[in-house]
């Protein structure tokens, strides 16, 4: 449903946060670089708990550049996808963030937190982004505008990395495992 093997960046436009609305997940830190980048669009897919307060934020700070989608399908996101250049989900507190998968594979690569074991999966400045936090979000957009072909060379790795991940590969996989254990006994 995700994969965009077509994707193709001219340039950072376009910027998705896709979850829930809560505090952990970097909402905040996500609306902080937005105010930063006004020649940026912001998109927030999800809702939650802190949406009152994510739209106090945007009203406070007059912030034309930031759109809250509300709840997508998964046809809907896909499609929103289609139009995202990057994606950025500064949560710290994660186990293994399908939608950082779902956006690779569409050619949208994400810029995550280490917190959870990210550089394990995610090769920085290859297949995504690794930063440790809010600055460094800051700055990475900044290079990303000035440097749009490595912008779409990480977008293009960002799908195999994806693919990696595909849950019939990953079954696969597992099976595999399991027969192996079977075997020994």
């Amino acid at each position: 449903l995700f994969l965009n093997e077509d994707k193709k960046i001219d340039t950072l436009n376009n910027i998705i946060f896709i979850g829930r609305l809560k505090k952990r997940k970097g909402i905040f830190d996500f609306l902080e670089a937005a105010k930063s980048f006004p020649n940026i669009h912001f998109h927030i897919a999800g809702n939650g708990e802190e949406k009152e307060a994510i739209e106090s934020f945007i009203a406070e700070n007059g912030m034309k550049n930031v759109s809250l989608l509300g709840t997508l399908s998964h046809k809907e996101l896909a499609e929103k996808l289609k139009q995202m250049d990057l994606h950025v989900f500064p949560s710290r507190s994660e186990g293994f963030p399908k939608v950082t998968l779902e956006t690779a594979v569409a050619g949208v690569p994400s810029v995550v937190y280490p917190d959870y074991g990210a550089k394990e999966w995610i090769e920085s400045g290859i297949d995504g982004f690794v930063v440790k936090d809010l600055e460094e979000i800051k700055v990475l957009i900044a290079e990303l505008q000035k440097n749009p072909k490595k912008l779409r060379e990480v977008s293009k790795n960002s799908i195999e990395l994806g693919k990696r991940f595909d849950w019939k590969k990953v079954i696969k996989d597992w099976e595999d495992v399991i027969e192996n254990l079977a075997k020994r006994t």
